[in-house]
């Protein structure tokens, strides 16, 4: 008696289950109905407006979407006029401000940017999984200078062009900037709004090799160059 009172329980706990995950299907589709009917939208200020709410769209990351505009470009990539060598030196020089060359034009540098987490799944990933890493290209020669704090010193960057050339982001767009902060904040913006940029973030994000650490950190090239 009491097997088939324990196999009644587990028929109807079975049963519940099977219940409760058609209910949760059906929700999903009903969502998913609603946000697969087409909008039609008009672009405002560099972004996408619904014409009918007067709202502003906000993609999910991943989500696909089919687009039929009557007028519309791709980016150009952006023109770069960069100093000469001897210019970038006379020019630094005349400031007078305790410049030092830390890098010439060409040297690869790296940062990165966490990838927007929009799905609990992605909590799972490790952080290394997660970065978008980016490689970028010195146009002209980098200076610096040491500046005094009162927990220590820092480090400000003489104005240096420069552009991201590689990416393991999806669908990457080049990016460039007249300092490396500039580069910073500009890609940032179009690939995870969430990160702001500073020149006090500059030495830290930024690194000379692509096996990100601290030892590799632009930081750690300034104090090596001021330590003689």
């Amino acid at each position: 008696m009491n097997t088939q009172i324990e196999k009644a329980k587990r028929q109807l706990r079975e049963i519940a289950t099977m219940l409760a995950e058609m209910e949760s299907i059906g929700a999903e589709e009903k969502s998913a109905s609603v946000n697969d009917q087409p909008i039609r939208c008009i672009a405002k200020y560099g972004q996408l407006y619904d014409m009918a709410t007067q709202k502003r769209i906000v993609f999910i990351e991943n989500s696909i979407c089919e687009l039929s505009c009557t007028n519309f470009k791709y980016p150009a990539e952006e023109e770069i006029s960069c100093k000469t060598v001897d210019e970038l030196a006379k020019e630094v020089t005349a400031k007078n401000g305790g410049y030092r060359k830390i890098f010439d034009r060409g040297k690869v540098l790296y940062f990165y940017l966490m990838q927007p987490q929009n799905e609990e799944k992605d909590k799972e990933l490790k952080k290394e999984h997660r970065r978008y890493t980016f490689k970028c290209v010195l146009l002209e020669d980098l200076y610096v200078k040491q500046t005094e704090k009162k927990n220590g010193h820092g480090y400000k960057f003489y104005e240096c062009h420069c552009k991201t050339v590689e990416s393991n982001a999806a669908y990457f767009e080049s990016t460039s900037g007249k300092s490396l902060a500039e580069l910073f904040r500009k890609t940032s913006i179009l690939y995870n709004e969430d990160y702001t940029s500073a020149n006090a973030l500059v030495t830290d994000y930024y690194h000379v090799d692509k096996y990100f650490g601290d030892n590799n950190k632009l930081k750690s090239a300034c104090d090596r160059l001021f330590e003689n």
